[in-house]
C-alpha cells in the first residue's frame, strides 16, 4: 500500500512540474534573456510580452527574485493589468518588447487616439506603460499596458 502511495505522489509531483514547465514555455519565459535591475515581466495569452522598467511597484522586494518570478503582477498585487497589443509583423508577435512609462505627451496622444467605446471601457484605468521594439534604430510600437485597481 505504501508503495502505491509513493508512486501516486511521485506522479502528482511530476505532473505539477510538467504543468509549470508548460506554463513557463507558453508565456515565453524560456526565451527570456537577462533582465535589467528593477525590471519586471508581464505576459498575456495574446502573446503580448513585455519587460517593464521604471514603473512604481508596491513590493520592491520582488526585484531581487529570479527572472522567472519577477513578474509585475507579483510586485503590484493591488493592480490588475490589461494589455492591448498592436498589430506587428508575425515574426515579432511572440518576442519580448521593452515597456516604459509614457510621457505626458504620449499619454495625451494615446487617449486622443482611442475611440469613444474604448474610452468608456477604460474608465478608471491608467496607462502604465507603452511597449515597443527597437530594431536597427527604428521604433515599432508593440502595445499598451493599462492597469485598474483590484477590487
Amino acid at each position: 500500500m505504501l508503495k502505491w502511495l509513493i508512486r501516486l505522489v511521485s506522479i502528482g509531483v511530476l505532473g505539477y512540474l510538467g504543468l509549470m514547465a508548460f506554463f513557463l514555455h507558453s508565456s515565453g519565459h524560456f526565451e527570456l534573456g537577462d533582465l535589467p535591475d528593477g525590471a519586471y515581466t508581464i505576459s498575456f495569452e495574446s502573446s503580448f510580452r513585455g519587460i517593464v522598467q521604471g514603473v512604481e511597484v508596491a513590493d520592491p522586494s520582488v526585484a531581487n527574485q529570479s527572472k522567472y518570478f519577477r513578474r509585475l503582477t507579483n510586485a503590484n498585487k493591488d493592480r490588475e493589468y490589461l494589455g492591448f497589443p498592436l498589430k506587428v509583423p508575425t515574426w515579432l508577435e511572440d518576442k519580448w518588447s521593452t515597456c516604459a512609462p509614457p510621457t505626458e505627451q504620449e499619454t495625451s496622444d494615446v487617449y486622443a487616439s482611442l475611440s469613444e467605446e474604448a474610452k468608456r471601457n477604460l474608465r478608471g484605468a491608467r496607462l502604465d506603460a507603452i511597449c515597443v521594439f527597437d530594431i536597427d534604430g527604428e521604433t515599432i510600437p508593440r502595445g499598451l499596458l493599462f492597469s485598474v485597481p483590484r477590487l
